[in-house]
């Protein structure tokens, strides 16, 4: 091996490693480290390997590191956006910056329209991150050798398990916090949080308070069992750090800075897999972590073998993922149908002839096509199979010519994603200025002027809105009652309808009619493409029936907000509780069949089918003012992947245990229904439907509180604007200027 042209010090910098963090790791002065960077050729394997093992790489890494800069990967950056979002990042910074003082000097109610305006920045900032490429499939599909080829080097472990709640986010090493001397971190969230911002990272007070751990990328290891470790005090050694298992009101998530090119234009998301003998590696709750991930991302890689591509599975897997997917920006801009799903058969240079591949990739498509026809498929001449079969793609790591088309594509759409994303919101960004200006600066000052030119008028205002707030308060209570027991009648009905619909379609009769409708043949592959879409039809049921019921609860949640509207008596410029709830919703209230209520306040987008679109639809949509998603409601309507993945399994037992005779379908029929209700299958979705609406019951009762404390806030917001002197509301008039100049200053020097 030649050690000539190693790139040493940019390994060791891209490591997060000082010379001296190197030097005291390997026993040996700074001096002599730095030596080593200048004059690598001086250095022996045995020196070398030590070397970039103290930096948290692998021998082979010092050798390719040098070809990260002309990796085939990597995507053109779009220099106005990065641009746009560096300027954003700086005015948040500004406005950071001035917090301390203006919120220590702030008068009567300035530090909400300080809070205001942040938020206002803090959203749009949120709209020009880049786009999140999620990595998905099965264990042992070549997830982190995709990544890693990605990268231009090996960054993620080989061989690895994630533990259960952890998702790994490849973020540039560019938005590294300048404080952190590592290039690792596990980051700690409630699970009522939203997925961190990477900026909200460079943030010191948010880091120090949500950051578990720090390191280099050893973590990355350290805080995973090796599928190779056979000794169960290696398992121990292994997971020496905190076990997410044991946290069940928290979501880890594990944060690595690197250079590679790639990360310039997107952000990099490993998720948790499954075992590819089909046994979920997730429970319940750490499953339903894995779905969060995956619907805050915007881009779906789904991989799957070659050989023995898109069976059982893999099918179960992709399907709720596809149904769940943003597709507001399909065919717009040269983009295709499912412009963000890019389905991978992986290994791919292991079939022989390298020209059954295609034949590979359109029976896939054909399998997975089976799963979503019905619903999502051929609508007005959209959604085609030609067009479903053009996002199935291969790759392989050593024959780059089975990339190519992946690369290209994924590429392609990550281009034409940076242009939407400019265009759009460069007159976003200008809308938040205007914002801030005029719906919150020129909106507190009227009302200080008005207090100060009208003084009679004001302190009316707030004894009027005094005495209104008891008989307000009673009004908000009863509409949120009648809302209760709304939820309990819908609840009471829905699993009555589909428990009615289980027990009419869980029949070895219908179940036979069903696949002779379906032409179902008696063969593996035939008999498991039946028991998939058995799965897949009572799975739209239940969709189906929530949807209807929760249409049903939106109607009747704004007509009880219109008769508490009534009945309190209160001036809506003080207390507009339509508005008010309405607004609450939509900051992010959506368990339940509150999704259904957030999706009618700004459009009919019909929310519930895409509510795992967080990174999307959603945000786009000015429903949700930052990414959040209530977890369960993507497992009731995307079913609870693990127990579906465990049904995948009973298919192919009862599929391998038939052999073939005469009176087959009955045969296959009784084994499948009888094998169904041996799992307690209505049972389970029994549960899931009480989590649903248990989850709006929960909706209620903190709208509820929210809005009895908006009230009290609204009336004390009154009592210090009509009581105030006159020398605090000029103050306050004179602080808000300022603010305004602020706001003018950062217009003029970053946009």
């Amino acid at each position: 091996m030649n050690n000539e042209n190693l790139h040493l010090r940019e390994m060791r910098e891209t490591a997060g490693k000082t010379i001296e963090d190197v030097a005291d790791s390997l026993g040996v002065s700074k001096a002599t480290v730095s030596n080593w960077e200048r004059e690598p050729k001086s250095m022996s394997i045995d020196k070398l390997n030590a070397y970039v093992k103290a930096c948290g790489y692998q021998l082979q890494d010092a050798f390719t590191f040098k070809n990260r800069m002309k990796n085939q990967w990597n995507i053109p950056v779009n220099g106005e956006l990065s641009a746009l979002r560096d300027g954003l990042v700086a005015d948040v910074q500004v406005l950071g910056a001035k917090q301390p003082n203006f919120i220590k000097q702030a008068v009567l109610v300035n530090k909400y329209a300080y809070d205001m305006i942040s938020g206002e920045f803090k959203t749009r900032l949120a709209f020009t991150r880049k786009p999140r490429v999620a990595i998905i499939g099965q264990s042992d599909v070549g997830k982190s050798t995709l990544i890693n080829d990605m990268l231009g080097s090996n960054i993620m472990p080989a061989r690895w398990t994630p533990t259960t709640t952890l998702v790994v986010r490849i973020v540039h090493s560019e938005e590294k916090p300048a404080w952190l001397k590592g290039n690792t971190i596990v980051v700690k969230t409630s699970l009522a949080e939203a997925l961190p911002e990477t900026y909200q990272l460079r943030d010191k007070e948010y880091f120090n308070s949500h950051v578990e751990e720090k390191g280099d990328q050893s973590l990355l290891a350290s805080w995973a069992i090796r599928e190779s470790v056979q000794d169960e005090a290696e398992v121990v050694a292994a997971k020496t750090h905190i076990d997410p298992a044991q946290d069940k009101g928290s979501r880890y998530t594990m944060y690595t800075y690197q250079d590679a090119p790639i990360l310039k234009s997107i952000e990099i998301w490993d998720t948790p897999g499954f075992a590819a003998d089909g046994e979920a590696e997730l429970g319940q709750a750490e499953d339903a972590q894995a779905l969060y991930a995956q619907s805050n991302a915007d881009v779906f890689v789904f991989m799957s073998i070659a050989n023995g591509f898109m069976h059982d599975a893999d099918l179960s897997l992709l399907r709720p993922i596809v149904t769940r997917m943003d597709r507001t920006k399909d065919y717009q801009d040269d983009l295709p149908a499912w412009h963000n799903l890019f389905v991978v058969a992986s290994q791919a240079q292991a079939v022989k002839p390298a020209d059954q591949l295609p034949v590979i990739l359109n029976n896939g498509a054909v399998r997975f096509a089976s799963t979503i026809k019905d619903r999502w498929m051929d609508k007005n001449g959209q959604y085609t199979l030609p067009e479903l079969q053009s996002r199935f793609f291969t790759f392989s790591i050593d024959d780059t010519s089975l990339s190519n088309k992946f690369i290209e594509a994924l590429k392609q759409t990550i281009v034409i994603a940076q242009k939407q994303t400019l265009n759009k919101e460069t007159a976003g960004v200008i809308k938040s200025f205007r914002f801030a200006r005029e719906n919150v600066i020129n909106k507190y000052i009227g009302s200080y002027q008005q207090a100060l030119d009208t003084r009679t008028i004001a302190e009316k205002r707030y004894q009027q809105a005094l005495e209104n707030q008891p008989k307000t308060e009673a009004a908000i209570r009863k509409s949120m009652g009648e809302m209760r027991n709304d939820v309990d009648h819908h609840a009471h009905n829905s699993k009555l309808e589909y428990n009615q619909y289980l027990n009419q379609t869980l029949t070895v009769e219908n179940f036979c009619a069903l696949m002779k409708k379906w032409d179902t043949k008696n063969k593996k592959d035939s008999k498991r493409e039946a028991i998939n879409h058995l799965m897949n039809t009572i799975q739209d049921e239940l969709n189906d029936q929530l949807r209807k019921h929760s249409e049903k609860f939106a109607k009747e949640f704004h007509a009880h907000l219109d008769d508490a509207k009534i009945n309190s008596d209160i001036s809506e410029h003080v207390f507009d509780i339509q508005a008010i709830a309405s607004g609450l919703v939509a900051a992010g209230m959506v368990g339940g069949a509150f999704a259904v209520v957030a999706a009618g306040i700004t459009s009919n987008l019909g929310l519930y089918l895409v509510a795992g679109s967080v990174g999307g639809v959603l945000t786009s949509a000015g429903i949700i003012s930052s990414p959040t998603v209530l977890v369960s409601l993507v497992s009731v309507l995307g079913g609870p992947v693990a127990w579906v993945v465990g049904l995948s399994l009973i298919a192919a037992t009862i599929t391998g245990s038939l052999v073939h005779s005469a009176g087959w379908r009955t045969k296959f029929a009784k084994a499948v229904i009888g094998k169904l209700n041996s799992v307690e299958m209505c049972n389970q979705f029994n549960d899931s439907i009480d989590t649903y609406w248990q989850e709006t019951r929960d909706e209620i009762n903190k709208l509820e509180s929210k809005m009895i404390a908006e009230l009290d806030e609204r009336v004390k917001v009154l009592s210090v604007i009509g009581g105030a002197k006159e020398s605090d509301l000029k103050t306050g008039i004179k602080q808000l200027q300022g603010l305004c100049l602020t706001l003018d200053e950062l217009e003029q020097t970053n946009h």
